[in-house]
């Protein structure tokens, strides 16, 4: 399953294009991964999806503060 969004934003008189791509798979044994198809989505794991783009926000907002 893939989820891609592209949007822009402007601040500061700068124009920004943002592009992003969350892609989830199915670990199956070590090291190799299957795409998940959306009916392996459930509603619980949606929460769990946000979280890790919150933390990929996190980390790219810490990154822009070095």
């Amino acid at each position: 399953m893939k989820w891609e969004q592209r949007g822009c934003y402007s601040t500061g008189g700068r124009l920004f294009q943002v592009h992003v791509v969350a892609e989830v798979r199915e670990l199956v044994t070590d090291g190799e991964s299957i795409p998940a198809s959306a009916k392996d989505i459930l509603p619980e794991h949606r929460q769990e999806i946000i979280a890790v783009m919150q933390g990929l926000a996190k980390k790219i907002y810490a990154e822009e503060q070095r």
